[in-house]
C-alpha cells in the first residue's frame, strides 16, 4: 500500500475516532484502498494478448482507446501501457476482447 493511501486511511481513522465520520464511511474508504494495482506486462505478453484477440494493432488500439502507434510502441518495448489503458489491457487478458467491446 502506498504511503499516500496509508496516510489517508490514518486520517479517516482519526476522523472516525473524533466522531466526524461513521463506521460505514470508514469501511467504504478501506474497501477503496484495497483495489489492487493492475498487472504490468512485457512487450511479448502484450503482443500475445493482442494476437489472442485476432486483431490487428490498429483494431486492438481502437478497443483500448489508444493509437495504433501506441500499441506498436508497447509491443516493441519502447513504451509501457499505463493508467486506463493498462486497466483495459488487464481486462482483455483475463476476460477477452468482449470485456471492453461496446
Amino acid at each position: 500500500m502506498s504511503e499516500i493511501i496509508e496516510s489517508v486511511l490514518d486520517d479517516i481513522e482519526r476522523m472516525h475516532n473524533a466522531g466526524v465520520i461513521d463506521t460505514v464511511t470508514v469501511q467504504k474508504f478501506k474497501k477503496l484502498a484495497d483495489v489492487p494495482e493492475p498487472k504490468h506486462f512485457s512487450q511479448k505478453k502484450i503482443q500475445a494478448i493482442r494476437k489472442k484477440t485476432h486483431l490487428s494493432q490498429a483494431m486492438f488500439a481502437r478497443f483500448l482507446n489508444v493509437t495504433a502507434g501506441t500499441v506498436q510502441k508497447w509491443e516493441q518495448g519502447i513504451n509501457e501501457p499505463a493508467g486506463p489503458a493498462l486497466v483495459l489491457l488487464n481486462l482483455v487478458d483475463k476476460q477477452g476482447i468482449k470485456a471492453v467491446a461496446l
